[in-house]
C-alpha cells in the first residue's frame, strides 16, 4: 500500500516506475480535486456522474506527456 504523507512528485515517480498503490493514491487525490473544482463550478453537479472519466483523462494526459518514450 501507498505511505501516507508520499507528495505528488513521488507518487508520479513512483507511478512511473510501474507502482500500482501510487496510481491508485494518485488517482484517489485527483478525484478529489475534480470533484472540488466540479462543486465550485456554476453547473458543475451534472458533470459530478463523469468523475472517473474526467480523472482517467487527466491521468492519460499527464503520463503521455511526461513520460519518457519507450520507442
Amino acid at each position: 500500500m501507498s505511505t501516507p504523507g508520499r507528495s505528488e512528485l513521488e507518487l508520479f515517480r513512483a507511478v512511473g516506475e510501474g507502482d500500482p498503490d501510487a496510481f491508485r493514491e494518485l488517482s484517489s487525490r485527483v478525484a478529489r480535486c475534480v470533484r472540488f473544482v466540479l462543486n465550485k463550478m456554476t453547473d458543475g453537479a451534472r458533470l459530478l456522474g463523469e468523475i472517473e472519466d474526467l480523472c482517467a483523462a487527466i491521468l492519460c494526459y499527464h503520463f503521455a506527456t511526461t513520460l519518457p518514450s519507450n520507442t
